[in-house]
């Protein structure tokens, strides 16, 4: 049989026709219904065939208690015994007979013999007059249909009788009748299955005769006539298929008039439109190699941005330009060094992962690169092979397998710096774009290069800068260190000497000394203690030189309390060290005059100073004041022009700090100072 194997479903075309599935429904309802037969027949001959055992056994155990129950009751066993023995000797089916007393004593019967025992289990059955089981029996070792019966005679229960059947006739027979039923079940089927195809392609013949034609329309052929007499829908069918057909005939023959109008326009409009898709395939083509181009490109760039080496620049290049528009045996670059005459090359092969890095003399013919390149920008050697006459170097180039190369020099700001090489096994490798887009490699490693050379130089310099910085950075800590030190030291020395002063006036003027020089220190070793040298968190400054000069003037004794009000904000030293004496002289000045003798001014009972520091974003000023709630300043008293040495050190240090200065007389006295916070 041919098969139409149809390439969507994958299975012959005729497993899918109509007269297969009818026949394989129809055979498929005789299987189910032989079948159905076939599993409630088997289970019912079993059954019959115990039944028939169950009987057979029934009348043996009934004439065994005919005939031996008296001599069984009078315990007279001779009679029994052979007549019981006889019996089992020439029974085919007869295994085993048990007479068994109410008390457990049986004598039991085989083929081999008899004797007794005392039994129990199933042979002194507690309910029922009759049992019927298949057992597996230890006494003859073998499985067997067990029949127990009460033995009773003349209305005394004696005890049992047990007859053992052979299960082998049972089991012939029953396989016997399996056999034959599955053979004929077989039969059928194999009937039933060759009459359902026959009936089936019988009935759907004119199916199959009306798809035969519709295929062969499908293929073109509109002369096809259906003729099916079936005298039902099946011959309607036809007639309307027949008369679809004669209208595609007629619409074919005005189509195919219509057709050769339309050729010749058509052959025109078609040479015109092969013209413009070769132009278009010719453009494509450009676009393709472009863009594949660009991409290689892509991945070089992005392998020399990422190296962080002139040789990674090199290696990255190299890996990248593999199985790329340029198809090579071998590559390599080699970059001079005039210096030393030599040239560092490395290469990379296209079939393995190797990768060689080597430096070489330079020859004479490398010595000059503009005699040896001549104002071309590439050289190219299209067959080795057919060279009348070549260099040492070729036949070396030549002996490695390469038989085309080409060499691409590496310039940067019209120096040569070195060379790229491609080498390939086969002739005239390389054509018009490969060269083009060699000539391009050369110029984005000359670049690359060159940068990573000037990077290198700059991290060499970096590094040599920095360990300079370091240096500088630990020697301003240790100048710092030491003037801290040493203006401790004159403020110990003040301190010192002012233990010898009685008069009250000297002393103040020597505790005056002692702050100024000790808020110098401080700026000092705020200095020392912060990490960039260059300036000092004034807002930590303010809180430890306000607690230093509260210490020294005993502002406990007189209950002042000071109030904080500022930002973290730091200051370079040309602004922390006046700004540091202002607010020594502005505190200083407060515990000296603006709480005279422990007097309590403010309402609150509480004598304060209020310390403010902050910075306006907008105008990058910072903002400093200084107030107290005590007496305040006598009206007649012109700050500007005092000349107590305190003020007029207030005043010469806003001058240094090129500050704005105000002073509040109300509620105290208020002193604030404006400043630009960075000079621009």
């Amino acid at each position: 049989m041919k098969f139409n194997f149809n390439p969507k479903y994958r299975y012959p075309h005729y497993f899918g026709s109509i007269s297969y599935r009818t026949a394989l429904l129809s055979w498929l309802l005789i299987i189910i219904s032989l079948m159905t037969f076939v599993i409630f027949t088997v289970p019912f001959q079993r059954q019959d065939a115990l039944e028939r055992m169950k009987i057979e056994a029934n009348d043996i155990a009934n004439s065994l208690i005919h005939a031996n129950s008296k001599a069984l009751i009078t315990e007279e066993f001779g009679y029994a015994v052979e007549h019981t023995r006889a019996l089992v000797e020439e029974s085919a089916s007869l295994e085993y007979v048990i007479y068994t007393r109410k008390d457990g004593f049986s004598i039991i019967f085989t083929k081999n013999g008899w004797y007794t025992d005392s039994l129990g289990g199933i042979f002194t059955p507690s309910a029922g007059e009759e049992s019927n089981k298949i057992i597996d029996s230890d006494i003859i070792k073998q499985r067997i249909f067990n029949h127990s019966i009460k033995f009773v005679y003349s209305g005394f229960e004696w005890g049992w009788v047990h007859t053992g059947s052979s299960l082998n006739s049972f089991n012939k027979n029953l396989t016997n009748f399996t056999i034959r039923t599955v053979f004929i079940a077989i039969t059928l089927v194999i009937l039933s299955f060759l009459a359902s195809i026959f009936f089936s392609r019988k009935l759907t013949k004119p199916i199959t005769t009306l798809d035969k034609n519709v295929k062969e329309i499908a293929d073109g052929n509109l002369e096809v006539v259906s003729e099916i007499k079936t005298g039902d829908e099946l011959e309607s069918l036809s007639n309307s298929f027949n008369k679809m057909t004669l209208a595609l005939r007629e619409s074919r023959d005005k189509l195919e008039l219509r057709v050769k109008e339309r050729t010749k326009e058509l052959a025109q409009t078609n040479s015109a439109l092969i013209n413009e898709v070769q132009e278009r395939i010719k453009v494509e083509n450009s676009l393709n190699r472009y863009t594949l181009r660009l991409e290689a490109m892509q991945d070089i760039y992005r392998g020399i941005i990422s190296a962080k080496s002139t040789h990674e620049v090199i290696i990255e290049t190299l890996n990248n330009l593999k199985n790329k528009l340029v198809k090579f045996k071998r590559a390599s670059v080699a970059l001079y060094d005039f210096n030393t005459l030599k040239m560092v090359v490395h290469s990379i092969t296209q079939d393995k992962e190797s990768y060689i890095s080597k430096s070489v003399e330079m020859d004479q013919y490398v010595l000059d690169p503009n005699k040896k390149f001549s104002g071309r920008k590439y050289i190219y050697k299209t067959d080795l092979d057919s060279e009348k006459s070549i260099s040492e170097l070729e036949l070396e180039i030549k002996n490695l397998g390469i038989k085309s190369f080409v060499t691409v020099p590496l310039k940067f700001q019209g120096k040569f710096i070195g060379e790229l090489n491609f080498g390939s096994s086969s002739p005239k490798a390389f054509n018009e774009n490969n060269l083009s887009f060699i000539e391009e490699i050369g110029f984005q490693i000359s670049v690359a290069i060159a940068q990573k050379k000037l990077e290198e130089q700059l991290e060499f310099h970096a590094k040599n800068l920095q360990s300079s910085l370091k240096e500088k950075e630990v020697l301003l800590k240790e100048i710092h260190h030491r003037v801290k030190n040493n203006l401790q030291i004159i403020s110990s020395l003040l301190y010192l000497q002012s233990r010898k002063i009685s008069d009250e006036e000297t002393m103040r003027t020597f505790l005056d000394s002692q702050n100024r020089v000790r808020s110098m220190a401080l700026v000092h070793e705020k200095l020392y203690q912060s990490k960039d040298l260059s300036s000092v968190n004034f807002s930590e400054y303010i809180k430890n030189l306000s607690s230093y000069i509260a210490n020294s003037f005993n502002s406990d004794s007189r209950k002042i309390r000071i109030i904080y009000n500022f930002e973290e904000i730091h200051l370079s030293i040309e602004k922390a060290v006046p700004l540091g004496l202002i607010l020594n002289e502005l505190l200083s000045n407060c515990y000296k005059y603006a709480f005279p003798n422990s007097q309590q001014l403010n309402k609150s009972n509480e004598n304060t100073i209020k310390i403010s520091f902050n910075l306006v974003k907008e105008s990058d000023r910072i903002n400093f004041s200084v107030k107290d709630n005590g007496v305040g300043i006598p009206k007649d008293l012109v700050v500007l022009e005092s000349d107590t040495l305190g003020l007029q050190l207030v005043n010469n240090l806003v001058d240094q700090l090129e500050a704005d200065l105000t002073i509040n007389n109300s509620d105290g006295t208020e002193f604030n100072i404006s400043f630009l916070h960075q000079k621009k």
